[in-house]
C-alpha cells in the first residue's frame, strides 16, 4: 500500500488574519518601508524577506512572513509601480536597487476576454420540415378506436373490449 500525504486544509479567513497581524507588525517595526494604506506602498528589495527574518529574530515564521509579503505585494497599486527604472527600498527607505525590464509587472485585467473562436460560426441550418400539427382530441379518439379495431382483428380483445386474461 502506498502512503498516503496528511492533507492540510488551509483557512484562508485565519491565514488572511493571521497575514494583516504580520502586516501590522511590519508596518509598526518598519515605517519607512511598510505602509498598510496600499495608494502609498512602494517597490520593496529583492531579498527584503530575509531581511526581515534576521531583523526579527523568531517573531514570526518564514511562512508567516510569506503570507504577509504574497499580500502586501499582491496589490494593484503595488504591482503598478513595479515599472522599469522604478527605485525599490530597503527596510529603512533607502534606495535599494531599480526594477529591470523583466521585473516590471504588468496589471492584468482580472474581468475573463471573451475568446474569439478560430473556427467560423455555424452556417444557417437548412429549413427543416414544418413541425408535426398537433393532434387534435377527435384525432387522438380515431387513432385510439383504430388500434383496438386491429387489436380486435388480432384476436387481442374479447367481444366485450377487455383484454383477454386480464383488465383493459
Amino acid at each position: 500500500m502506498i502512503p498516503r500525504k496528511k492533507l492540510h486544509f488551509i483557512d484562508f479567513k485565519a491565514d488572511a488574519q493571521l497575514a494583516y497581524a504580520v502586516l501590522a507588525l511590519l508596518c509598526e517595526r518598519f515605517p519607512k518601508c511598510f505602509v498598510l494604506y496600499e495608494a502609498r506602498r512602494r517597490p520593496l528589495k529583492i531579498g527584503t524577506d530575509k531581511d526581515i527574518l534576521a531583523a526579527l529574530d523568531g517573531a514570526v515564521t518564514p511562512d508567516e512572513l510569506s503570507k504577509a509579503l504574497c499580500l502586501y505585494v499582491i496589490n494593484k497599486t503595488y504591482r503598478a509601480r513595479l515599472k522599469a527604472g522604478a527605485t525599490r527600498i530597503d527596510l529603512d527607505g533607502n534606495p535599494a536597487g531599480i526594477v529591470t525590464p523583466e521585473q516590471a509587472m504588468p496589471i492584468v485585467d482580472r474581468k475573463p476576454k471573451r475568446v474569439q473562436s478560430a473556427q467560423p460560426p455555424p452556417s444557417p441550418t437548412p429549413p427543416s420540415a414544418p413541425p408535426a400539427k398537433r393532434s387534435s382530441l377527435a384525432d387522438l379518439r380515431a387513432a385510439a378506436q383504430r388500434r383496438k379495431a386491429e387489436a380486435r382483428a388480432d384476436g387481442v380483445f374479447d367481444h366485450v373490449g377487455a383484454r383477454k386474461g386480464g383488465t383493459a
